[in-house]
This record gives structure tokens, sequence and C-alpha cells, in this order.
């Protein structure tokens, strides 16, 4: 893979430095013209283009957002999958909007992804812990191999020397 250069453009026949987006070139061409444009387009509206109409109630009343009531829902000793039949069967009997539905479910997959992560988490710290562990045994292995070959090069020793003084 090619790496960049440094101080050098990855596209140099891009935009050049310091050129100005059309839309802000657009509103300033505007700018001193906008009172009577505005005044013109409440006008229309005013005389019935429905067009300038809802041009000038969009900017007067945009569109509200959904905002949901705070829900309730017993998640103690609750899994995942068991609020997410609850969220599904609630919202199909028109207990819930779909949207809040939606957003319910949502967290409930951020949750489970959570613990998913959580139990990965122990999983690799019980893997270590028993790594250790096994490395540890292996030293107490080792430790007492050597030990037996010690002894038994004492044993020999002490027989080779037992052997001479008879």
């Amino acid at each position: 893979m090619a790496q960049f250069i440094k101080g050098q453009s990855g596209n140099p026949a891009g935009k050049p430095a310091g050129a100005k987006d059309k839309r802000t070139e657009l509103r300033n061409l505007l700018r001193p013209h906008a009172e009577r444009l505005f005044q013109k387009t409440v006008d229309l509206a005013l005389a019935g283009d429905t067009t300038a109409l809802r041009l000038c109630l969009d900017r007067l009343c945009p569109a509200l957002k959904p905002q949901a009531e705070p829900i309730s829902l017993d998640t103690t000793g609750n899994d995942v999958t068991t609020l997410a039949a609850e969220v599904f069967r609630a919202a199909t009997a028109g207990e819930l909007a779909l949207d809040e539905a939606a957003a319910l479910t949502s967290m409930l997959l951020n949750r489970a992804r959570i613990a998913d992560a959580d139990e990965a988490n122990r999983n690799v710290e019980m893997a270590l812990r028993r790594i250790e562990a096994l490395q540890n045994d292996m030293t107490i292995l080792d430790i007492r191999r050597i030990d037996k070959q010690v002894e038994e090069a004492i044993k020999q020793k002490c027989t080779s020397c037992h052997k001479k003084r008879r």
C-alpha cells in the first residue's frame, strides 16, 4: 500500500485551498435581498400559493420529532430475549408505538452486546488465571523432578562411597 508523502496532497487535482463553497456564495448573493424575498414569500403564501405557504409554515412550525413517554419494564431476572419478546408483544398489542419499540429493541441489543463483551472479558481473565496456574504447576513439577534427580545423584554417590569403604 502506497504511503502518503508528508506535505503533498493525496489529491493534487482536488478542490484548491481557500475555495468557497457554492452554497456560501449563493447565500452571500441573497443576503442583501433577504428581507424583500421573505416578504414576497409571505405575500405569496397569503395569496394562496401553497408552496410559499409550506415554506413559511415549515419555518414557523417545524415538524415535531416524536418524544416518547418514559416506559417502565421489569428487567430483574429477565434475559434480553424475554425482554425483546415483551417489547414485541407490547408493540403488536398497540401498547407501544413502533418507534418506541424500535428504540427499546436497539437498547436491548446494546445491552446484549455489553453483556457479551463482559462475558468475553471474564473468560479471558479466567483463561489467563488458568495459564498462570499451569505455569506454577509446571514450575512445581520441574522443582520436584530436579529434587528427584538430585536425590538419585546423591544416592548414587552415597552408594558408590559405601562400596568403596567396604
